[in-house]
């Protein structure tokens, strides 16, 4: 393994570079309004094309689209090495499903659905866009199934019954993910294997939410990484999802950060730049709709979690 990611690692690290950062993401949150808020966004990165007149969702797209282009090109340059990454690629399929499960099951617009998702090489922006405007979970699920989704048959079952329970499906596409990336973590290196130990206790801890006694799901996660925000969320009181998910990028970001440094040559600095790139749609996406909403400027900017 050492060595191997040498060349991928160092253009991530340049590709880095073109990332707004949590400076001048600070600085955008604190913009008048959502135009000047556009124009500024542009000017730090000139790839987003928010529109005219530009509006939150608008920004949020052009984020969106920007960050699809930025995984596709660092995906590309892995070239054969790309499977090793497939825990990555599952983590933001996993995301995508949910969405769409639960999107479905609540009837909420395909474009909500849509918010925050990052197209792979299973599931691209055509299929994000068909998978999210489908009308119930086993619409979705036997979507899935015609591609054949490696992830597809954990969800079939439940997603056919009358009243499919989100619960019990998202458990089970937890443990599928979990399955897989497992397998593949054992093959990685350090960096890796934390990547997937964060992403497993963090999707389990979402699904929790969802379960007729939260506290008692969650009760064995909350032993898992202490000492990071994720802990120490899962210890709240009363722990909610978008608390959930800001602590875990915290603490893909500590970690990968740490590899990045620690063990150059590895995947480490791949994955720190996957999840800066995560970190930076969702403040980007935060900020535009709190700008359009009028929310205290200050407590946008310290809710920017980017690097």
């Amino acid at each position: 393994m050492n060595g191997k990611w040498a060349d991928v690692g160092a253009r991530a690290r340049g590709l880095s570079s073109r990332l707004v950062g949590g400076a001048a993401l600070r600085d955008l949150a604190r913009s008048r309004d959502v135009d000047s808020l556009a124009r500024a966004l542009v000017r730090a990165a000139p790839e987003l094309t928010p529109g005219d007149p530009p509006t939150p969702a608008m920004i949020e797209l052009a984020s969106r689209r920007t960050a699809a282009a930025r995984f596709e090109v660092l995906v590309r340059w892995c070239g054969g090495r790309a499977p090793s990454l497939a825990p990555v690629f599952d983590e933001e399929d996993h995301r995508s499903i949910r969405a769409a499960l639960r999107g479905a099951a609540a009837g909420t617009p395909p474009d909500e659905r849509r918010t925050g998702l990052i197209p792979t090489p299973w599931l691209g922006e055509r299929a994000l866009e068909e998978i999210t405007r489908q009308p119930t979970p086993a619409a979705v699920a036997a979507l899935l199934a015609a591609w054949e989704h490696p992830l597809a048959p954990a969800i079939l079952t439940e997603a056919r019954r009358e009243q499919p329970d989100l619960y019990a499906l998202e458990s089970a596409l937890d443990i599928a993910f979990a399955a897989r990336a497992e397998s593949a973590a054992r093959q990685g290196d350090a960096a890796l294997r934390d990547f997937v130990r964060i992403t497993i206790v963090s999707q389990r801890a979402l699904t929790a939410l969802l379960a007729p006694d939260t506290d008692q799901a969650l009760a064995p996660l909350r032993a898992e990484l202490p000492n990071t925000p994720l802990g120490r969320a899962l210890r709240a009181d009363v722990p909610r999802a978008e608390g959930i998910e800001r602590a875990s990028l915290e603490t893909h970001l500590i970690a990968q950060r740490r590899h990045a440094r620690l063990e150059p040559l590895g995947l480490g600095p791949v994955l720190y730049f996957f999840v800066r790139l995560r970190a930076e749609l969702r403040d980007v996406g935060r900020i535009a709709w709190g700008v359009a909403l009028d929310a205290p400027r200050a407590m946008l900017a310290a809710g920017v979690i980017s690097p």
